[in-house]
């Protein structure tokens, strides 16, 4: 699949789809620098393509390049405000930064945009316990529980916050 990327590549050099794609399989076999490498110049052949900014933000988010990564989601975000990926991804990066209050935003934006994202709602509870909203974080425990009782993320943010409400300073 590589051989015939490469090949579109090489009589398409700034074919935004074909560098985002590259950018990606690239992203999955852990060649960063390459995966960068590819979606810049994705974003700048079509700087209206959300999804060529997102391979960016992923490339970037990987590099541990958080400043760009979180400017390239909210690029995304200004190219299509509902991209719940990308509020998913704020929500994550803002709560890594301690920035509490912004990542339940993010949550609660993508929860809003797509409510039955599980990825929505699991960023979502992670950043009420984050903040101490207990209540809360229990009442959408709850519905991920009924609703996705076989996903073993949804136990990991119960058995967090179960280890929160036993040990408040976990």
């Amino acid at each position: 699949a590589h051989t015939r990327l490469d090949a579109l590549l090489t009589r398409a050099p700034n074919y935004s789809a074909a560098l985002i794609m590259k950018s990606r399989w690239l992203v999955l076999e852990n060649k960063l620098d390459e995966a960068l490498a590819r979606a810049r110049p994705a974003g700048a052949a079509d700087p209206q393509s959300s999804e060529a900014h997102f391979a960016l933000a992923i490339a970037q988010e990987r590099r541990r390049e958080t400043a760009d990564a979180t400017k390239s989601y909210q690029e995304v975000l200004r190219l299509n405000p509902r991209a719940v990926a990308a509020q998913v991804a704020l929500s994550r990066l803002n709560l890594q930064a301690g920035d509490k209050a912004r990542a339940q935003r993010f949550a609660e934006e993508a929860k809003q945009s797509e409510p039955g994202n599980l990825a929505a709602r699991i960023a979502l509870v992670r950043s009420l316990i984050a903040s101490g909203n207990s209540s809360r974080a229990q009442s959408e425990i709850a519905v991920l529980l009924k609703g996705a009782p076989d996903i073993a993320m949804v136990h990991a943010v119960n058995g967090m916050h179960q280890a929160r409400v036993n040990n408040p300073k976990a």
